[in-house]
């Protein structure tokens, strides 16, 4: 929102923030899911016990990617009502609305591995991580919000995501050697 206010109008630093808020809507459950979780990450951790875990884990992403699911389904089938909250003048931001609704259920799809990070006593490396994913956003955001606006600033918020992600999800399965997505339960 920062650097859309320096790089680009007011206009398109209103919608952005707006959409923005709307698409955290979309993440909500996993939010709520991790806060519960968190405190059995850390005790199936300790103990070693990593088919509790990875139980636990497998719930709590079941328990986040299908209301998840439903709640981007409804914001994406009903754009023009959601924006509308915020006033008709928001309504051509519907584009970037999509962008950060799919970039929010993608971070939901791949599970808790940044709580899981956490609180198995990797936080280090949670912080490295995040910071290359902060620098990421920043280059993406300054070369793609001159020539795109909003439109920019999703999209490089969206592929800042998607390393995030990918880069957390990557690291616990590596590390902790259990899946933090619903992708165990499909196997």
């Amino acid at each position: 929102v920062l650097l859309l206010g320096v790089l680009s109008n007011a206009a398109e630093t209103g919608e952005y923030f707006a959409v923005s808020r709307l698409a955290q809507l979309v993440s909500l459950p996993l939010v709520i899911v991790a806060a519960v979780l968190a405190p059995r990450f850390a005790e199936f951790d300790a103990l070693g016990e990593r088919g509790k875990l990875q139980s636990v884990i497998t719930l709590g992403a079941h328990f986040s990617l299908w209301p998840t699911l439903f709640i981007a389904a409804v914001m994406a089938s009903f754009p023009v009502f959601f924006l509308a909250i915020f006033g008709e003048e928001y309504q051509d931001a519907r584009v970037v609305l999509f962008v950060l609704v799919a970039a929010q259920v993608f971070n939901v799809a791949m599970g808790p591995s940044g709580t899981l990070m956490n609180m198995t006593g990797h936080q280090a490396s949670t912080a490295m991580l995040l910071g290359a994913v902060v620098m990421l956003n920043l280059v993406l955001n300054v070369a793609l919000i001159p020539p795109l606006g909003a439109l920019g600033a999703g999209i490089a918020n969206a592929v800042a995501m998607l390393f995030w992600n990918l880069g957390a999800y990557v690291y616990v399965r590596r590390r902790l050697r259990v899946e933090p997505s619903v992708i165990h339960s499909f196997r």
